[in-house]
């Protein structure tokens, strides 16, 4: 039997490990650079409110300013739990497990909230050409992403999950609001959409109430709305995959999400060699392509989480293909040998830590 660990699965050790990333990232959105401001000394404990917390497998952590901000922040967080007790693939009792143990029998009526996300990730599967699909459930059980094992996937396991990988078995009924998985090996996981899904809704949701500004980290989809009190942009340090203890660069940020992902976040480890948590919904096997992350600016936070594990799937040429004929977000990258490459629509957004070279390429 080979020997096996799980990197960031321990679930002892998770949310230890967890809070100390949140912790870290934080520092760089808030305080990098002298970024405290606006929510520095001079901002008074009335109108500052600050929520961190454990919700869909990780960290949470909301910070907003405002008349409103103490309720506001109540709200948010109780949305966000509300969305993992019905989202999570881990929960028996939730309406994803639900439509899961349905698979390849009749519809099931969820609630709205799922309903609309699970549209919002067969838009984005279609839209990445399925590079992205929400459908890879059961592949994330046999590489032991969800309980411990100690074996890789037998080619045999591996053919019968990807059997039922495609986001085109998911069949959606607007006038019931009911799902149906039409391969009985199909099985929903949405993972890579639901922190930035979340992150618009929370958008929609703090409109509502008197709030100036906010930093929500939803473990490590960072979004920002509106700016700080001098009107400047707040700084967002992407971290360098190759060594997270130094950053690429900055992403100077005002009303947009900036979502990352690398497979230094979640992995499995098996004899040296370690295994992405970022699914190869073609291949069945974890992602591996020559980028080590990718991190999206966008204002729609669904998309961004959506793209930046789609472009990591993709590998490098693919995904400036991609970029270049959508260029309605902004992209970073990070290449397995540590080259930058950047869109130009980022030009004067993204500040390469240390004058690192950065390469940019233009749409189409």
């Amino acid at each position: 039997m080979r020997n096996s660990s799980y990197g960031r699965i321990d679930k002892r050790s998770l949310r230890t490990r967890i809070a100390s990333a949140v912790s870290a990232v934080f520092i760089s959105v808030s305080v990098f650079h002298g970024c405290a401001m606006p929510f520095g000394k001079s901002i008074g404990q009335s109108n500052t409110a600050v929520r961190q917390f454990f919700a869909m497998d990780t960290m949470m952590r909301i910070e907003l300013q405002g008349k409103d901000a103490e309720v506001a922040a109540d709200a948010a967080q109780a949305l966000i739990e509300k969305y993992d007790s019905l989202w999570s693939a881990l929960d028996e009792k939730s309406e994803i497990s639900s439509i899961n143990i349905s698979a390849g029998s009749g519809a099931i009526k969820v609630t709205d909230e799922t309903f609309q996300i699970i549209k919002e990730s067969l838009k984005q599967a279609e839209y990445t050409h399925g590079a992205f699909d929400p459908t890879v459930g059961l592949l994330l059980e046999l590489w032991g992403f969800r309980k411990e094992i100690n074996h890789i996937p037998s080619t045999e396991q591996l053919q019968i999950a990807l059997a039922g990988v495609s986001w085109k078995n998911v069949n959606v009924d607007d006038e019931d609001c009911s799902v149906q998985l039409a391969d009985p090996n199909t099985r929903l996981d949405l993972g890579g959409i639901a922190k930035g899904y979340a992150t618009d809704r929370l958008k929609e949701l703090l409109a509502q109430y008197e709030i100036d500004r906010a930093l929500i980290n939803l473990g490590g989809n960072i979004c920002v709305i509106g700016e700080k009190e001098d009107g400047s942009a707040y700084k967002v340090a992407i971290t360098d995959p190759l060594d997270t203890n130094q950053f690429l660069g900055i992403v100077y940020a005002k009303d947009v999400a900036v979502i990352t992902s690398g497979g230094y976040e979640r992995y499995l480890e098996v004899e040296g060699f370690r295994y992405s948590h970022i699914m190869n919904p073609f291949s069945g096997s974890p992602s591996e392509t020559d980028l080590a992350s990718v991190s999206i600016v966008s204002t729609h936070g669904a998309m961004g989480d959506a793209l930046s594990t789609a472009l990591m799937v993709m590998g490098l040429d693919q995904a400036i293909s991609f970029w270049k004929n959508n260029p309605d977000f902004g992209v970073v990258m990070c290449t397995m040998s540590g080259e930058l490459y950047c869109s130009s629509n980022l030009r004067d957004v993204f500040i390469p830590e240390n004058d690192k070279e950065v390469t940019y390429f233009e749409s189409a």
